[in-house]
């Protein structure tokens, strides 16, 4: 009827299947769900695996292992699948090469064992590097790769036809249209030759199945011609060799996991074997002995049963693995057999109690430990594998804790022996457990704990200030020191006292016996400058120490403050000055002297007591400095001297304030007043006027004229004027006042009417200081007329108008004053002048810059002044004219003959022109502006 053998069908439909999925870049969605239980690997990459390398999954979907077992029974009919085929995947070495790199291989196209391959052999790297391009990291993954292939594949065996197809198929880079029903012609029968070909295997001790097959086979041609033969096949026995548990016999063999606590002569195993021929009875053997095998483990060569001897197992002496290879034979003249292995592992078991090593029982610990310093460790051992210990004490000790992991002993608190509530004697228990806490071991320490010289002497009150007059006796007692050390035992309590080093001005003046500080040797002393800088304070630093091993030392500060005592009275010395008569007011003739060595030194007031000091007074003293000025005008010729009394007081000498302890001195200061020039010669009277005959021989007339400030020998005569010709002369005996004497060589009516004049005004300058400093003389001038009587025998006629001569006499006194700066007061006036104009040029541009017609004043503030009714945009210059040279552009593309900028309405002016459009980025409104005149408009 030409129905299809549906059993085939079947199996070519499964086959197509997984042909299929070579050629899909994306497996099919029931692929992608049981790849998450398959490590990975998609089907068509299980199928091309060794059986026993595939890996196992109990969740993997029923139709999926069905598929795989159906390609795997006709892989095994057709062929001996003895080596790996080239549609091997190399995906599947992820699982069967440990890290290996497929997708470095993947990147670049290969992804077939037939990639690699020519003829049967591994291309060498540099052609497959250069056929697939492949980067240099690809070297170790080739040798990896290299060597699984020379161990796994044979290319010396031959392939059976079914699986030559198929992998034809899979490595084609194209499938036929009629798939199916190519893999149907290639499974079952050949119809073209009549070959007779054996789906699947026999089993002749199966009972279930025939011994003898009857077939009756068809034959056709092309035509209607059917003809029938009839074929009788008999299946014949053959001694097949026993059969071992799967689960020993591949792969690696079964692994037993043992615990180490299994009891002795006990079953641990049976192996599972059989001869398939029927009446066939096998035998089980160790096929190698090794030593720690038979030690353990015996093997029953009847039932297969494998127990342990009398030796107890132990993991931490035994081996940790035993391999015991297994082989089954039967008992036939020429046995057959078959092998496996199994490997007993031993599995660690808690079953052993910690154990301490070699520790001390008694234990010291001194006091001062810091905390979680480790005083003690602890060491026990367990003898199981990977088995830990750890630590903790029996109850809770004070002060103690114990490191549960390394069994350290930390102090946890300080600890201190002089505490009343410190244990001194503890006995400490410990426990050493295993991770489980199911075996524990106990321990006992005896701690002492030892006292420590940790106790620093301690003294009350201190810093201690003590303060005392200078003036306190030597070996007065300052203080007792009140110390103590709080350490219970001697001799960490036994103090002892020492002064510290003193500076140079403390030395020698405190004395330290015991814990008793005293005044001495020498005595104290206020009133020093050094002193001063010191505040008046000895610093005393006093060392007590206990006499421990080491001995501690504690610093106290002892701070003697001293007060100044008022114990000297102020003294004087010679007090005379000299100032000169002119000094004006304020002018400083001397500072008195007085001393005071009582701290502050010189410390005084000052005061006139008594004395002649002048009515009214004409000096005062400064009463902080002692200097004596000038009050009033002086004059050496009413008064050359002044004796005044004057007092010195002292201020703040003394701790009680004053006046209660000031004490005072009284000295004499002498005034001389010393002479100057400042008085001009006077003549009384200046004026002289006399009436002499011409043939007189006496003296005319005596000059009477005198200084205040120089005596009669310091006077210089002299005719400055009107002696012309000298008619007259000055005769002068001694210190004597001068005379005015003529010459008696007057001339009158000798010839031809020449004569002298008959009146004489004569100047006669009075100088004093003569001899001395000229720049200090003082003149002045008497004026002498002289009438002339000629001597002649006839009376001489009186004119009727008589000649009348004005006599002027004069003392001039000129002072010139004029002021003459420091250098640098020019330089202050310049610089001051500068800056005074620099702030008017300024104050007239904050008015003026915004003024249109005063913008020439201002040069550098052009172009930034704001239209009145307007203000300007703040847009850059340079910008505006961009956009100004844009516009102009747009528009002479457009209307060359019209500026688009000029508003309706507008007029063309040069004022109202705007050649440029631009937004203010401050307010963003539009506005014109002229890039010639600057003027803007706003468009809004």
């Amino acid at each position: 009827m030409g129905v299809p053998d549906v059993s085939r069908y079947y199996r070519a439909a499964i086959v197509g299947t997984l042909v299929q999925m070579h050629h899909h870049k994306n497996s099919l969605a029931w692929n992608q769900i049981e790849t998450v239980h398959t490590e990975g690997l998609p089907l068509h990459t299980l199928a091309w695996m060794p059986v026993d390398k595939r890996p196992h999954h109990k969740t993997i979907c029923p139709t999926t292992a069905t598929t795989l077992k159906v390609w795997d029974k006709l892989v095994k009919k057709q062929q001996s699948r003895t080596r790996i085929s080239t549609a091997f995947q190399l995906q599947a070495l992820t699982i069967l090469i440990p890290g290996f790199e497929y997708k470095i291989w993947h990147a670049h196209g290969v992804v077939c064992l037939s990639q690699v391959l020519d003829n049967g052999h591994m291309i060498d790297y540099d052609t497959l590097r250069n056929k697939y391009n492949l980067p240099p990291t690809t070297f170790f993954p080739y040798l990896q790769l290299k060597s699984w292939v020379l161990k796994h594949y044979d290319n010396t065996q031959t392939q059976g036809h079914l699986l030559t197809e198929i992998e034809r198929l899979c490595l084609a880079t194209k499938l036929p249209q009629r798939l199916l029903s190519t893999l149907y012609s290639l499974i079952g029968p050949n119809d073209l030759t009549g070959s007779l070909i054996i789906e699947q295997t026999f089993d002749y001790d199966n009972p279930d199945e025939p011994k003898a097959f009857a077939l009756t086979l068809k034959a056709s041609d092309n035509a209607s011609h059917v003809t029938y033969y009839n074929i009788h096949v008999y299946i014949e026995n053959i001694d097949e060799p026993p059969v071992c548990d799967p689960s020993i016999s591949t792969g690696r063999g079964i692994v037993l996991s043992v615990p180490e606590t299994f009891p002795t002569q006990t079953a641990l195993y049976t192996i599972l074997a059989k001869d398939p021929d029927e009446n066939d009875d096998v035998k089980f053997e160790i096929s190698i002995l090794s030593p720690d095998t038979i030690t353990y483990f015996k093997l029953d060569e009847d039932t297969g049963i494998i127990s342990t001897t009398g030796t107890p197992l132990d993991y931490e002496k035994n081996p940790k693995k035993f391999a015991i290879p297994i082989k089954v034979s039967n008992t036939k003249h020429n046995a057959s057999s078959c092998t496996g292995l199994i490997t007993i592992s031993l599995h660690n078991e808690n079953d052993e109690a910690p154990i301490f090593k070699s520790f001390t029982d008694k234990l010291n610990v001194l006091e001062n430990l810091t905390p979680g310093m480790v005083i003690y460790t602890l060491q026990a051992v367990d003898r199981d594998v990977d088995d830990s210990v750890h630590y903790e004490f029996a109850n809770f000790y004070n002060g103690f804790v114990i490191d549960e992991d390394s069994g350290e002993i930390k102090v946890s608190f300080p600890l201190d022996y002089e505490n009343p509530s410190t244990l001194h004697e503890q006995r400490l228990v410990v426990h050493a457990v295993d991770n489980d806490r199911v075996h524990s071991t106990e321990a006992v320490i005896m701690m002492k704990l030892i006292d420590v010289n940790d106790n620093y002497p301690q003294c009350d009150g201190f810093p201690n200030v003590i303060e005392v007059a200078e003036t306190i006796p030597v070996g007065t007692l300052l203080m007792s020191l009140l110390c103590r050390d709080n350490d219970v035992n001697a001799p960490n309590n036994v103090l002892k006292y020492n002064m510290g080093t003193l500076d140079v001005f403390s030395n020698n003046k405190f004395t330290l016996t015991g814990n008793k500080l005293t005044v001495g040797p020498n005595s104290l002393d206020y009133d020093n400058e050094t002193f001063a800088g010191m505040q008046f304070i000895h610093s005393l630093l006093i060392e007590v120490s206990d006499s421990g091993a080491p001995s501690l030392t504690s610093t106290v500060a002892v701070i003697v403050r001293v007060t100044r005592v008022n114990e000297a009275s102020p003294t004087s010395s010679t007090n005379e000055f000299f100032v000169q008569e002119n000094s004006p007011m304020e002018t400083m003739v001397g500072k008195v002297n007085f001393a005071d060595t009582d701290w502050p030194f010189n410390n005084m007031k000052f005061t006139f007591d008594s004395g002649d000091y002048g009515n009214p007074p004409r000096f005062y003293i400064e009463p902080e400095t002692g200097v004596i000025k000038v009050l009033n005008q002086l004059d050496f010729e009413k008064k050359n001297q002044y004796s005044i009394t004057v007092q010195a007081i002292d201020l703040n000498n003394d701790i009680q304030p004053d006046p209660l302890k000031q004490l005072k001195k009284l000295a004499v200061a002498t005034i001389h007043i010393t002479n100057v020039n400042d008085e001009a010669p006077v003549c009384v009277p200046a004026y002289y006027e006399n009436i002499i005959y011409s043939t007189t021989k006496l003296p005319v007339i005596q000059l009477q004229c005198f200084d205040k400030d120089s005596s009669a020998d310091q006077l210089s005569y002299s005719i400055i004027s009107g002696n012309s010709p000298d008619r007259f002369a000055l005769q002068r005996n001694g210190l004597d006042y001068p005379f005015l004497v003529t010459n008696q060589n007057f001339q009158y009516n000798v010839f031809e009417g020449i004569k002298d004049p008959t009146v004489f005004q004569l100047l006669i300058a009075v100088t004093d200081e003569f001899g001395g400093n000229k720049a200090l003389q003082l003149s002045t001038t008497a004026t002498v007329i002289i009438h002339v009587i000629p001597w002649v025998t006839t009376l001489p006629t009186t004119p009727t108008k008589p000649t009348t001569t004005t006599v002027t006499t004069s003392v001039l006194v000129r002072t010139s004053y004029f002021w003459h700066p420091d250098n640098w007061f020019p330089a202050v006036i310049t610089i001051t002048a500068a800056l005074f104009l620099l702030c008017l040029y300024a104050l007239a541009w904050g008015f003026l810059k915004d003024v249109p017609k005063y913008a020439n004043l201002f040069p550098l503030c052009r172009g930034i002044h704001k239209p009145l009714k307007s203000p300007k945009p703040s847009v850059p210059e340079k910008s505006a004219k961009g956009q100004s040279k844009k516009q102009d552009s747009l528009s002479n593309n457009k209307q060359p003959a019209e500026n688009p900028n000029i508003l309706p309405g507008n007029p063309v002016d040069a004022a109202l022109y705007y050649d440029g459009r631009a937004i203010d980025p401050a307010s963003g409104s539009h506005y014109l502006f002229n890039s010639q005149t600057g003027g803007v408009k706003w468009l809004n």
